[in-house]
């Protein structure tokens, strides 16, 4: 028969957890590329904010934009800093359209559209949303 001592004790019996280190995500590739795409959020962030300061100083005039720009925009450090954050945002960018193409389900009657052509559809307008942009910016200037 058992006791309620004995019942106690069922009760406080552990969760067998295992142990899991950190680095548990470093032995999936998929894994490190979505953790690194993560991360690469916080510098898309970092660079909105950034543009959100550089029309803040447009907005302030001619001449505290003229300072701004000599002082920040085009020093040797700003320069590394732009090269370093495009490479992130082209792989973020990059990743996102990949994966958008897995996720993403579009019908035609009723087959599947490849999420091969819905990717390379998503990059045809980025080069074209870019070029665009890339033309504004040498016209304008």
């Amino acid at each position: 028969m058992q006791t309620a001592l004995d019942t106690e004790n069922a009760m406080k019996t552990k969760e067998y957890i295992r142990p899991m280190p950190a680095t548990w995500f470093l032995h999936n590739r998929h894994l490190v590329i979505y953790a690194f795409r993560e991360l690469t959020s916080f510098f898309v962030a970092g660079y909105a904010i950034f543009l959100m300061v550089v029309l803040a100083s447009a907005n302030q005039g001619r001449g505290r934009f003229g300072d701004f720009s000599r002082k920040v925009l085009q020093s040797q450090p700003s320069l590394i800093l732009h090269l370093i954050v495009l490479a992130f945002v082209v792989f973020h960018s990059a990743t996102s359209f990949n994966g958008m193409a897995r996720v993403m389900v579009i019908r035609r009657g009723e087959e599947r559209v490849s999420p091969v052509l819905i990717a390379e559809l998503n990059y045809g307008l980025w080069l074209i949303v870019s070029l665009l942009v890339l033309m504004g910016a040498i016209i304008y200037k």
